[in-house]
């Protein structure tokens, strides 16, 4: 499989407003603690799958209207492997492409949509990495020249190709101040 990496859009973050309105929209009877624009098109600079990545952060009381919510209003239930914290949904308007190489139906851009409750590692994962980066020009400047190495290369698996930034990423959580336990879980969340 081949993975598509391009610089930075500037019309991402604008991207990410609207579908966070439109996912405001869908959860408006529910209590949501916040939906955080996260992942590579979250940071300016930062080339990129052209993938909106969204965390809607829950309650776990509320976990399973948030999660019916999404799936009778455009989005279906794509479970995750290994045991992750998470919930993921993607968007019915799109067919699945982990690797982002081909145009949506609707022309949008691609959206991965996560529901994740507040003490989570897949979403502290995602808060401390955009954290770091968003600080880090020169960690930003990195990361993106190991994505675009990586999308010159065939794989077998979008697992492969996230394997292959582990080096980086790894250099990246070193800058979060992270108690063993926490560090051990996103390490194990990431494959380190």
């Amino acid at each position: 499989m081949r993975i598509q990496i391009i610089e930075f859009d500037p019309s991402w973050p604008q991207a990410f407003s609207r579908i966070k309105q439109s996912l405001t929209s869908i959860l408006d009877d529910i209590p949501i603690l916040s939906i955080e624009h996260v992942g590579s098109t979250a940071v300016p600079g930062m080339a990129s799958k052209p993938i909106i990545d969204i965390d809607i952060i829950v309650d776990p009381r509320n976990l399973p209207e948030t999660c019916s919510a999404l799936s009778t209003n455009g989005y279906t239930y794509n479970p995750e492997p290994r045991g992750i914290d998470r919930m993921s949904f993607r968007y019915n308007k799109h067919v699945h492409d982990s690797g982002a190489t081909r145009q949506t139906e609707d022309g949008d851009i691609r959206r991965a949509v996560y529901v994740n409750m507040p003490e989570g590692v897949a979403l502290k994962n995602h808060l401390a990495v955009r954290g770091v980066l968003m600080k880090h020009p020169e960690l930003v400047a990195e990361y993106s020249r190991v994505k675009r190495e990586l999308a010159a290369r065939e794989f077998e698996s979008i697992g492969m190709y996230v394997q292959g930034k582990n080096a980086v990423l790894e250099k990246i959580l070193a800058r979060v101040d992270l108690g063993e336990e926490e560090w051990n879980a996103i390490r194990h969340f990431n494959g380190l």
